[in-house]
């Protein structure tokens, strides 16, 4: 009864705390607005639970919003394997389930033809009934279908305890290709005899995945990969019932495929409303049951997350992303290796990914508490929000004429790119923080040993000339990365000296930030604990031989710092000004200071042009 002895707290209350405790600032400030357009309020309040119709759903319910589970949050602990070699992937993949993985992904490039011969020597070992396996292909999607068929027949293995996927996704395909292996007409073909043969042999096995991860990794936002997603499971009903299946034999065999961002509650949430809206749309074709209307979701860490520069913060990003799809109630997790960005992944890169997800469970007990952001304030409105925002970006799409109309009209393409772009600008400006890349850099640090520019930086590939434009998937560390290459691969070191002068506060926090700001280039940087004279500082930076010359103090007392400075510099070092003394800008700049670096500064574009002036090209 604790509680009792304290009055309640309205939220009007808490807001006028908060506007006292601002001291005149506007309180709308403490408002962020997300990349998905969505704007997240500094504090929740009950009230702002009233409205929400989904709050007394129980785990297994329609809609399914707290799980499609009821008992326990478990999960499959999936390692994905690119199959280069038929016998090195069988042996990676038995090796894989004896330390720790429960299910595995193969991932099949299209020039790789399998044959029965290949599938034994591949699956050699493993246990189908017992271990889920999926097949990351489209183009063989049929091929594999019938070897499974053939496999429980000869081994006598009930059907029903085939469990895993197979990437049959003609508007995937598509949109990441350019280009169809054949028409679409042939292609939502060969998808209704695939389900067909699966649902009467392989009934558990999902025959149509939803790789809406390819928005992610393409730059898109969290309610742009939801709402695509959508619209493609949209399509698909319409399309599979034009060509005579019913909606029943066609919704069991879904499999969303998204990726899991490092925006940790924002991730946490897209699971919930995907499972929401899911079950919704599912719904409008008169389905309501467990079986159809509960949406599978298959969560992969974030490859647009990952950096080639301090690699081993892509370790942490893996293991908060991966959190975050356990809470929200993945049914399957991929964690991608640290190293994926930059090099083949490893056997010691492999095994961190797989033991992030064993340490999560076993150490962490997520797998315990089923849909424990259930009721928080904060992520049941973000759940709604995401799905509010998702639903209209899926009418949107819909009022073109659903995906496939979007995706050739460039409507999807466009939305995505758009979003793409903000997000560049955003890290360029350094309002999106990549660790160790555009903030908080090593700047004692070398490219690996193992660094494999076409892995890190891949060329296009595909058509020359494709049907519509494609997605395109990128990093977001690259534009940086590419920047800091360029600098270590220069014949000389460039340095930046700082030069503190004044007082103390204002030239340590302007030191500061200079140092961050010229380290994401890789530049060396040289600081200094203050001068007593300009003159003395500026001697001292001609002593070491300085490439860039940071002036660093206070507003008031650059009005004779910059003279003072520009006087003494023989002419060979770039004069920068740490700030933007509003007022001065002008004055200082006819006397020919062009440099200034503030919190307004896009970082990227500024870097590259001293890149330039230095002659790193």
């Amino acid at each position: 009864m604790l509680f009792g002895d304290f009055p309640p707290v309205s939220k009007q209350q808490w807001k006028e705390k908060i506007t006292e405790d601002l001291k005149g600032s506007p309180y709308k400030k403490l408002i962020t607005r997300t990349p998905e357009g969505i704007d997240l309020k500094p504090f929740y309040h009950p009230d702002d639970m009233k409205g929400l119709e989904y709050l007394d759903a129980l785990p297994g319910k329609f809609p399914f919003i707290r799980s499609g589970r009821i008992q326990l949050n478990d999960w499959e602990i999936r390692q994905d394997i690119l199959v280069e070699n038929i016998q090195d992937a069988n042996k990676k993949a038995l090796h894989a389930l004896h330390w720790g993985a429960t299910a595995l992904g193969f991932i099949i490039p299209d020039e790789l033809i399998l044959s029965t011969k290949d599938l034994d020597e591949l699956l050699k070992g493993i246990y189908i009934e017992c271990i889920q396996i999926n097949f990351i292909t489209h183009t063989q999607a049929a091929i594999i279908i019938k070897y499974l068929e053939s496999a429980i027949r000869i081994n006598n293995i009930p059907g029903d305890k085939i469990h895993g996927s197979v990437s049959a996704d003609p508007l995937g395909y598509l949109s990441v290709n350019g280009f169809l292996p054949g028409s679409m007409s042939d292609e939502i073909q060969k998808l209704t005899e695939i389900i067909r043969e699966s649902s009467a042999t392989i009934p558990a096995f999902k025959t149509i995945a939803i790789n809406a991860f390819h928005i992610h990794n393409s730059g898109g936002s969290s309610v742009q990969e939801l709402g695509i997603a959508l619209s493609q499971i949209s399509e698909y009903l319409d399309k599979l019932t034009d060509a005579g299946l019913k909606p029943h034999e066609i919704a069991p065999y879904f499999q969303l495929n998204f990726a899991t961002g490092s925006s940790y509650f924002m991730e946490i949430a897209k699971n919930r409303a995907a499972r929401l809206l899911y079950a919704h749309l599912i719904s409008s074709w008169g389905l309501r049951d467990e079986t159809s209307a509960r949406a599978y979701i298959h969560s992969t860490t974030s490859e647009w997350n990952q950096a080639i520069y301090d690699p081993y913060v892509n370790i942490l990003r893996g293991t908060t992303e991966s959190m975050a799809a356990a809470l929200g109630g993945a049914d399957s997790i991929t964690v991608v290796p640290f190293d994926k960005s930059f090099r083949k992944t490893t056997s010691f890169s492999e095994r961190i990914a797989r033991n992030t997800q064993v340490i999560l469970k076993e150490e962490a007990h997520l797998n315990k508490v089923i849909d424990p952001a259930g009721g928080s304030y904060y992520i049941e409105n973000l759940t709604h929000s995401i799905a509010e925002e998702a639903w209209k970006f899926f009418l949107g799409i819909e009022k073109k004429g659903g995906y496939l109309e979007a995706l050739k009209d460039g409507y999807i393409q466009k939305s995505v790119k758009e979003t793409a772009r903000q997000r560049d600008l955003n890290i360029a400006t350094r309002r999106e923080v990549l660790l160790g890349v555009n903030q908080y850099p090593d700047t004692s640090e070398k490219i690996h040993e193992d660094f494999l520019s076409q892995i890190a930086f891949p060329e296009k590939e595909g058509k020359e000339k494709t049907d519509i434009e494609k997605l395109e998937k990128y990093r977001g560390a690259m534009a940086f990365e590419k920047l800091r290459i360029k600098v270590q691969s220069f014949s000389g070191e460039p340095v930046v000296f700082l030069l503190t002068y004044g007082k103390l506060s204002r030239r340590k926090a302007r030191a500061g930030f200079a140092s961050g700001f010229f380290s994401c280039a890789g530049y060396k940087i040289l600081d200094n604990p203050g001068f007593e004279t300009v003159e003395e500082g500026m001697k001292a930076a001609k002593k070491v031989k300085a490439d860039i010359i940071v002036l660093c103090s206070s507003d008031e007392e650059y009005e004779s710092m910059v003279p003072e400075a520009l006087s003494n510099n023989p002419g060979n070092s770039i004069i920068v000004v740490a700030g933007y003394p509003e007022g001065m800008v002008e004055e200082m700049k006819n006397l020919g200071i062009r440099h200034f670096i503030h919190l307004g500064s896009n970082v990227l574009e500024e870097l590259n042009h001293f890149n330039s002036l230095l002659g790193i090209n």
